[in-house]
């Protein structure tokens, strides 16, 4: 009877260790260009990441459209603005176009930024030139 046990509890054993499926700590890698499809708000901002400030009334919402138009509605004025955005790993690329007067062209400007999904509603972007304010949080609203 012991043997029958022993051979059970080896088995069981064995089962839990090479049967059941892994658990990694790890999340499942996103789709950057599916997942951030939708509509977010600015939750945070700050020069670290221990140096961030709450937003409790965001001005804006953002919405980032599947042919890579990013669209923004002011609460306040209850306007829209636009810019485009696009991903090349490791960065995030938002970008505008401005007319310049004196040269008589249309200028693009990029912004670069690292970029890090939290989870699935929560972005990180970190911009990758000079500014005061380097990190924004961007939680989804929809």
């Amino acid at each position: 009877m012991k043997k029958v046990i022993k051979l059970l509890t080896s088995l069981i054993l064995f089962a839990a260790i090479f049967l059941l499926p892994s658990c990694d700590n790890e999340a499942p890698k996103l789709d950057p260009k599916k997942t951030i499809l939708g509509k977010w708000e600015e939750t945070y901002y700050g020069s670290d990441d221990n140096n961030l400030f709450a937003i409790e009334d965001p001005i804006v919402s953002i919405e980032f459209l599947p042919d890579s138009v990013i669209e923004y509605y002011n609460y306040e004025y209850q306007t829209f603005s636009y810019q485009k955005y696009w991903f090349e790993d490791p960065l995030f690329i938002k970008s505008f176009e401005v007319y310049d007067n004196v040269t008589n062209e249309t200028i693009e400007i990029k912004f670069p930024f690292k970029y890090e999904f939290i989870n699935r509603n929560k972005i990180k972007l970190e911009i990758q030139i000079s500014a005061q304010w380097t990190i924004t949080i961007l939680e989804r609203i929809d």
